[in-house]
């Protein structure tokens, strides 16, 4: 992000905690359009860059990594949408989002998230973001998926850091009623 005539630049560090930072080159009219805290944003005074500085563009720096926001900007700008093969990432997105009220990047998000690689490889870790992310159809999709595998042992501890215990608690009630059900089934047909 360093095109055409930017107006502003974000300035977000490599990682979380790091002093090094990436600065992208954007454009406040298209972060505007996209998210109204971006728009809030450039309405206030940015405070005085220093003596250093190269540039006479504001500088508005965040808390995101520079990854995480790299793929957000790419997912708002009118580019080629990135290639998302991380669901940590993926999260991350999603709580980008809802962060700056972008309702469109929530968008493009959903279908990344019931894509089938994330539900075959990784149905537990679909299931915990569509609830944080409140998205009850990709939820009930992500836990059919789940029901080939003994979800108690499947579950990792950053599975269980994504989740809420309601969450953790839904996945099992769903797994024991599934469970009744196919018992039931096999009743009926022995019949």
């Amino acid at each position: 992000f360093d095109g055409p005539d930017p107006d502003v630049i974000l300035r977000a560090p490599l990682q979380q905690g790091s002093d090094e930072f990436k600065d992208f080159h954007v454009h406040k009219l298209i972060l505007s359009i996209a998210s109204t805290v971006f728009r809030d944003t450039f309405t206030v005074p940015q405070p005085p860059r220093s003596a250093s500085e190269e540039t006479t563009l504001d500088i508005v720096s965040v808390t995101e990594p520079a990854k995480v926001l790299e793929t957000f900007l790419q997912l708002i700008y009118p580019v080629d949408p990135p290639v998302i093969e991380d669901l940590r990432l993926l999260g991350d997105l999603f709580q980008l989002a809802d962060k700056y009220m972008t309702s469109g990047v929530g968008m493009k998000l959903r279908r990344f998230l019931v894509s089938p690689s994330f539900l075959s490889d990784d149905p537990i870790g679909v299931f915990a973001i569509a609830c944080r992310s409140n998205l009850e159809k990709e939820a009930r999709l992500a836990v059919s998926h789940t029901f080939s595998i003994d979800v108690t042992p499947s579950i990792s501890t950053e599975h269980l850091q994504a989740m809420t215990t309601q969450t953790y608690h839904r996945l099992l009630v769903e797994h024991a009623l599934r469970r009744e059900q196919l018992i039931d089934a096999v009743d009926k047909a022995q019949l």
